[in-house]
């Protein structure tokens, strides 16, 4: 049982990074795109 959250909450977390590196992402781009 307790693995199966684990697996989870693991999904979660790399999903959470990578959702925040697109955005960081696309905020550089957005902001280069105003200069």
């Amino acid at each position: 049982m307790t693995s199966k959250i684990d697996d989870a909450l693991q999904f979660q977390q790399t999903a959470l990074k990578l959702r925040a590196a697109r955005q960081e992402l696309l905020a550089s781009n957005i902001a280069n795109a105003d200069t």
